[in-house]
């Protein structure tokens, strides 16, 4: 498998095609990052900025999660 560039934040997930989601995923959990990504990205919901609380929820929806 080629490297892949992992997501470490909102941004960067929704910047991410969407044919390419099944691999980073997969790598995000052999990489032990999954977690950290995730929490990065509920930390944002958390955010005074409206526009960074739709981004995080987009890119929670993207990695297959709720928010």
């Amino acid at each position: 498998m080629t490297a892949i560039d992992l997501p470490t934040g909102t941004a960067e997930v929704l910047d991410i095609p969407d044919r390419n989601m099944p691999d980073v995923f997969s790598a995000l959990i052999a990489e032990r990052r999954l977690s950290r990504l995730v929490a990065t990205i509920h930390g944002d919901l958390w955010s005074g900025n409206p526009g960074l609380r739709q981004r995080s929820r987009l890119a929670l929806r993207k990695l297959g999660f709720t928010d």
